[in-house]
């Protein structure tokens, strides 16, 4: 994306003014207005896994929050990153769980803040704020960041999104993968060595470092259950996905799965009830050549804490061509199976 007019890529974004409504919202429809009308971006974003990719498409929110059609819903936009748990719509108190860092770094006209951060069981979520001394051009900073944790640099490009939330200032909530496991007392250390700007349309980079080191305690771990389903799905297209793992903790809930290295050809879902009869949806999150991650939707749906099974079918939307958007259309593609999460 190098040198290319960032403004061409806002032509994938496809939104439907007259789906906004003037309202006052609650943290939690915050969140899942911010979620869905991420959904309404060109949903080939949930395939690719770049930082810079992601918080592209995401420019929508920050373009409407300069409007009027976006001004009252997004007065407060700055609440979303700063609290974790309203941004992604985990209704459960993550006071014990998240370390707020608050610290402060300028260099360059850039101010770059570190607010919270979580420590999954796999994962480390961070949230920070870019603030320019000049006009941030169309809400875009791309953070390229080194991640530490007990010494050892992390292995992976961090998956997120950037929003801005007014003309000098973008907010950041990163994912970075964890590869093993962790507990008790966990020293961090994130240094941002570049961010990526726009001028007149063309990406420009500006050299930090903004560094940061704190501690924080893998809480999350302890509270997390894993149960190993070891289930084969066969779908209507002739293909297996393997369904390997059930995990739930104070973050969500999500289901693992392994698949040959073939292109399945579908965004896939797991939709169903419980065993109590309530409606439960596991929307793709993650997906690589040969596996992948479905997360509970807790964003229009409470999770039901006291079901022991879950019956599953998987649905797909197929994949457009030619670049288009998908078409929401979902087909069923295996049987019903029963997940047992009692264990």
């Amino acid at each position: 994306m190098k040198n290319k007019d960032i403004y061409e890529l806002l032509n994938d974004i496809n939104l439907d003014e007259s789906e906004f409504v003037e309202m006052n919202v609650n943290d939690i429809e915050k969140a899942k207005f911010k979620k869905n009308l991420k959904k309404s971006v060109n949903r080939k974003t949930k395939y690719l896994n770049g930082l810079k990719v992601v918080s592209v498409a995401v420019l929508s929110i920050g373009v409407l929050a300069t409007t009027d059609l976006g001004g009252h819903v997004f007065a407060n936009v700055n609440e979303f990153f700063y609290d974790i748990a309203t941004s992604l719509g985990i209704k459960k108190d993550l006071k014990d769980y998240k370390t707020e860092v608050l610290q402060t770094v300028t260099r360059n006209g850039f101010t770059v803040s570190l607010n919270e951060v979580v420590l999954d069981k796999d994962q480390l979520i961070i949230t920070s704020s870019f603030k320019s001394k000049n006009k941030i051009e169309a809400g875009y900073i791309s953070p390229k960041a080194k991640v530490s944790i007990n010494g050892k640099v992390i292995e992976s490009t961090g998956d997120g999104t950037c929003v801005g939330v007014d003309d000098n200032t973008v907010e950041s909530m990163i994912f970075y993968k964890i590869d093993e496991k962790l507990t008790g007392d966990v020293k961090i250390s994130v240094e941002y060595t570049d961010l990526e700007y726009l001028k007149d349309g063309k990406e420009e980079t500006l050299k930090g470092p903004w560094a940061f080191d704190f501690n924080t305690q893998a809480k999350v771990a302890d509270t997390t259950k894993e149960i190993n389903i070891n289930k084969e799905i066969k779908l209507k297209n002739g293909q297996t996905i393997t369904l390997d793992k059930y995990t739930s903790n104070v973050m969500g809930q999500e289901i693992t799965y392994t698949k040959e290295k073939k292109e399945l050809g579908y965004y896939l879902q797991l939709k169903g009830t419980d065993d109590l009869g309530n409606e439960v949806v596991f929307s793709l999150n993650q997906s690589s050549d040969d596996k992948g991650k479905f997360e509970f939707d807790r964003f229009n749906m409470d999770f039901p804490e006291k079901a022991k099974e879950l019956k599953l079918t998987v649905y797909g939307d197929k994949n457009p061509e030619d670049g288009k958007q998908f078409k929401g259309k979902y087909e069923k593609l295996s049987d019903e199976f029963i997940i047992n999460i009692s264990k």
